[in-house]
């Protein structure tokens, strides 16, 4: 393609248009071409203006006097009047303001404009305009947009009063809505300043419409710090794992575990803003993964006369760390996916379900580890009751079924199973005072047990004397007569 100059002289080197070029200027006449068949579709310009006072008078208005942006029917007669604005101003061929700065907005705000060149009037922006607040709170932090910006709202409210007012004037105007005639003189003299007021009117929104979005861009920026931050330390530590896994050094191995506290702390962090659930929960430290690490690094068996317990408290003790180191690895694998996925990344936070989960499930499988790992005594009456559970299952076969298959009845089973462990041997209070606290007054003495409830007392008294029955009923006597009548009741 070859173009001659707009002075009209001949170029002596004729000039080559490049693809780029080409595309714009054929872009240009589209949209041109567009603008004159919208025109034509519309037919009269005084009937676009007309349907544009129609629609405006029937927007919403608030008891205080502002437009109704919030309700349905008022967000429906918003978008209305925008889409009405945009074409009466085709029709009477008002100033379009440049909007190339959409080109500098985040993939997720592009997405919101159909034609990043054309006017696309939304309804949200309008409402930020005339419900203007310049304060944002995002993840329990305050963010400010500039003086600026409230500047440029308050020039949108001014230019939409002005073509509210030149609305109602054209109404007056009109000789289907008023008694008074009119000439064509001052028809045109009004369309002319219509024309004006509609480019005023766009020119004041392109400003807003940069600027605000630009605004809130930079506060997702900020809101997404959070987990940037810990995307950032994850990084590290990776780095760090890979160092250790080529040279042995005990330096490197410092780094990596103060590394590793640092991320923790960030999750933390993450978890307090995101996790709605456990809100304000900044205190799981780094002390508990450690502590799991550690017991999943441990190998062999510990040698004891009570080999058999302390089989089953490793085992118990193993299994809660895996769960631990688990979550958090599953906290690392989204973390690394985040980077390529960062504007899908909700800014406020608890709104993203997949990060939300898995905060959860990190969150519980800590709250479980420190819960029952963080105290001798309660981890040795939970492995006691494993064992005594073990033992119900050999002896009792629908039992050991209901345990395979999960079945539901299983978890009206378990809390029978318990408080028939624990009224069989009372000393074992710490499970049971952790489960059921309101069954348990503090005792005055101190280093004593807890006291049992009169509810709970009543109970147990009940409990042995049936015990005694049932012994006797099964002519049980001897020193096993207390489990084995256990056995018969769990039977």
């Amino acid at each position: 393609e070859r173009i001659r100059p707009r002075s009209g002289f001949e170029s002596r080197r004729p000039a080559v248009m490049s693809g780029a070029r080409i595309c714009a200027a054929l872009a240009s006449q589209i949209r041109s071409a567009c603008d004159n068949l919208r025109n034509y579709a519309i037919g009269d310009i005084d009937a676009a203006v007309t349907q544009l006072a129609d629609v405006a008078q029937q927007l919403q208005y608030t008891p205080q006097g502002r437009v109704d942006t919030s309700s349905p029917a008022g967000r429906t007669a918003v978008e209305a009047l925008l889409r009405c604005v945009n074409l009466a101003a085709c029709a009477l061929r008002a100033t379009l303001a440049s909007r190339k700065y959409r080109s500098d907005f985040t993939f997720n705000y592009r997405a919101l404009f159909a034609d990043q060149f054309a006017r696309c009037y939304r309804a949200d922006i309008f409402d930020a305009a005339l419900v203007w607040t310049s304060t944002r709170w995002v993840n329990g932090e305050r963010f400010d947009l500039s003086e600026e910006v409230s500047g440029l709202a308050e020039g949108v409210r001014m230019a939409w009063m002005a073509l509210e007012s030149s609305l109602i004037a054209w109404r007056q105007l009109d000789p289907e809505k008023s008694d008074k005639t009119t000439t064509r003189c001052d028809k045109t003299v009004f369309r002319a300043k219509l024309r004006s007021t509609l480019s005023d009117f766009d020119l004041a929104w392109a400003g807003f419409e940069k600027e605000y979005v630009a605004g809130l861009i930079g506060i997702e920026a900020g809101a997404r710090s959070l987990i940037m931050r810990a995307v950032e330390e994850e990084q590290k530590l990776q780095e760090l794992e890979a160092k250790l896994q080529s040279e042995e050094d005990g330096e490197i191995t410092e780094k990596l575990h103060e590394q590793r506290r640092q991320l923790v702390s960030c999750i933390s962090r993450l978890n307090a803003a995101a996790n709605l659930r456990w809100k304000g929960r900044e205190d799981r430290g780094a002390e508990v993964l450690e502590s799991a690490l550690s017991t999943l690094k441990v190998e062999g068996s510990m040698s004891s006369i009570n080999d058999a317990r302390n089989s089953l408290q490793r085992h118990v003790s193993r299994v809660l760390a895996k769960g631990v180191v688990d979550a958090f690895e599953s906290v690392r694998k989204y973390l690394c996916s985040v980077p390529d996925n960062i504007y899908s990344v909700h800014p406020h936070l608890y709104k993203n379900e997949v990060l939300v989960a898995q905060l959860s499930a990190w969150t519980d499988s800590w709250e479980l580890s420190a819960r029952y790992t963080g105290s001798a005594p309660l981890l040795h009456e939970v492995c006691d009751l494993l064992a005594q559970i073990h033992k119900a299952r050999k002896s009792v076969a629908f039992l050991a079924a209901m345990c395979v298959e999960c079945d539901v009845e299983l978890f009206m089973v378990l809390p029978r199973l318990v408080c028939l462990w624990f009224l069989n041997d009372p000393t074992h209070h710490h499970l049971l005072q952790l489960l059921v606290p309101h069954h348990f007054v503090a005792s005055s003495a101190a280093g004593e047990p807890p006291r049992l409830s009169q509810a709970a007392e009543s109970f147990s008294a009940d409990f042995k004397a049936l015990r005694r029955r049932l012994a006797a009923a099964l002519l049980i006597d001897g020193p096993a007569s207390d489990q084995r009548s256990w056995e018969a009741l769990v039977a």
